[in-house]
């Protein structure tokens, strides 16, 4: 149901959905990307970020032109990871080195929509950007097969059950063919595939893990023969792997810092108001917005007419 959404279809959760989902590499964006990103309106995309910022779950930069995600969004998400510092930067030196390690192209890879959205690192050149251009089939390519392990049944069932295009002879498009692949995919820790989207060659791949063992990325090498390059490859990748698991279980310092921030946050004075100008109200507990305490805020603009008063307990 759309409401009162002024584009047909879209409603109001599916605008806020499409701008969070904007910043699910981390990172901070400008408001033009963000409309570009979300695919909405440049005057929906600043009122939508704005309520998202009155609300702590974005907040601007010291400079005011970008935004990123807020302590309410960190809170909220339990810390899985970095939120500040973008994918692409953390995975940069781990590609790096395994590109070093086995003479090869490798990437990075994130499963979007169906499809595997990825930065890579090939010879001669740095370490490439996330981009709507780069993508891959996940059928066709070993860390497709591996992300593909670890999606819910309803979103594998309805990524198998497309019409699935067949880049050679020997891609796999029959549903319970690859349905049985990435499951074994998933229980061996690795994929392989083996000249399916070029008649010339391979990939191996292997999963990238992040808090609680959720499944983040995956990390994929081009061979020429799999079965040849397999074990000289395997063990350079399970390191990498490995190490960006770890990199990304963990918040990265500046997240860690705001953490800190959080924890030594003293009680607000009466009538003390926060940077946006909201006044503070407390109660038992003490904090700050989000914190689960009864502080709560009343923004100024309610009191001259404007939205109504705004509450958090």
């Amino acid at each position: 149901m759309a409401g009162n959404s002024s584009q047909p279809g879209r409603s109001v959760v599916s605008k806020f959905s499409a701008i969070l989902m904007t910043f699910r590499q981390g990172g901070s964006h400008s408001l033009s990307e963000i409309a570009a990103l979300s695919g909405l309106p440049i005057s929906t995309t600043h009122r939508m970020v704005n309520d998202l910022a009155d609300w702590l779950v974005l907040e601007k930069d010291r400079e005011g032109r970008t935004y990123r995600p807020g302590l309410a969004l960190q809170s909220l998400l339990g810390h899985p990871g970095c939120l500040t510092r973008n994918m692409r930067d953390r995975a940069a030196p781990w590609l790096e080195d395994l590109h070093r390690a086995v003479g090869a192209d490798v990437r990075f890879g994130i499963l979007e929509l169906g499809a595997v959205s990825y930065i890579e690192k090939r010879r001669h050149g740095a370490v490439s950007h996330f981009s709507a251009a780069a993508t891959l089939p996940a059928h066709a390519t070993a860390g497709g097969k591996v992300l593909l392990g670890y999606t819910g049944d309803r979103e594998l069932r309805q990524i198998l059950n497309r019409r699935l295009t067949a880049f050679t002879s020997r891609t796999m498009v029959d549903p319970e063919q690859l349905r049985w692949v990435v499951k074994k995919a998933r229980a061996n820790g690795f994929a392989v595939a083996d000249r399916e989207l070029r008649s010339d060659g391979g990939t191996i791949a292997a999963p990238v893990f992040g808090a609680g063992g959720r499944i983040v990325a995956a990390l994929e090498v081009d061979v020429g023969d799999p079965a040849s390059a397999f074990d000289c490859v395997r063990p350079a990748l399970s390191v990498a792997a490995s190490g960006l698991s770890r990199e990304f279980e963990r918040p990265c310092e500046h997240c860690q810092s705001l953490v800190a921030a959080g924890a030594n946050r003293t009680e607000p004075g009466p009538g003390a108001t926060d940077p946006r100008g909201r006044r503070w109200s407390t109660g038992q507990g003490g904090g700050a917005p989000g914190d689960g305490g009864s502080i709560e805020w009343l923004d100024r603009r309610a009191s001259s007419g404007g939205a109504p008063t705004a509450r958090r307990r």
